[in-house]
């Protein structure tokens, strides 16, 4: 207790630390994320005891496209396999490849009646998202570790480091350099029609350019 009579008993003009509203809440925004709470229907899952929070902490998560959500949504499969003398029921297995998920409807005997993917495929089987994650680290200045460390706490299907690299190799950086040699030629391009437009250019010691 005797630490407490240390404390300032004014706290007026002590500003706030910063970043602290954007991990609590005002109550403003509390009010606002009650009013948009969608209404609850029979296929919408809801956490109401403990048991389960523990499944939605065990549950992995994927990277889906709304696109491809809808096409799910709209997917009818037969429940039995329609194999010629198979007959057997379908079963939805899931599998996990990169940051996308796949879901294969099959049977006893391997027949595959139907498959979705998460994620648009480019090509040589490249997905999406896989990309997507890794053109986002590069330009935002992040790096893979701490991405794939969050994606670990999220349990969300994620590129690997080799995925990564060989992304950044064929197609990120080859981008960047194109795009950056498209802009050099449009510059000197500009100054060239400045220069045979009759506009004079000093060269300054900092090698920056002025217009007389």
């Amino acid at each position: 207790m005797g630490h407490c009579k240390s404390l300032p008993k004014d706290v007026t003009g002590i500003e706030d630390c910063p970043g602290v509203e954007s991990v609590f809440p005002t109550v403003e925004e509390e009010e606002v994320d009650e009013e948009e709470e969608e209404e609850v229907g029979p296929s919408i899952c809801r956490v109401l005891t403990e048991e389960d929070f523990g499944h939605l902490m065990e549950n992995k998560t994927a990277l889906v496209y709304l696109m491809q959500l809808k096409t799910l949504a709209n997917k009818k499969v037969d429940s039995i396999c329609k194999v010629k003398e198979c007959g057997e029921g379908i079963e939805i297995s899931i599998k996990h490849v990169g940051s996308a998920v796949y879901l294969k409807w099959i049977c006893r005997n391997t027949h595959i009646a139907d498959k979705w993917c998460s994620q648009p495929i480019l090509n040589r089987g490249l997905h999406g998202g896989d990309l997507m994650f890794a053109s986002s680290i590069l330009f935002s200045g992040n790096n893979f570790n701490k991405m794939e460390l969050f994606a670990k706490f999220l349990q969300m299907g994620f590129p690997s480091q080799s995925s990564f690299t060989r992304l950044q190799r064929q197609y990120l950086v080859p981008s960047v350099d194109e795009l950056w040699s498209q802009k050099q030629e449009e510059l000197i391009a500009e100054l060239f029609f400045l220069v045979t437009a009759g506009w004079i250019f000093q060269v300054t010691v900092h090698n920056s350019v002025h217009i007389l």
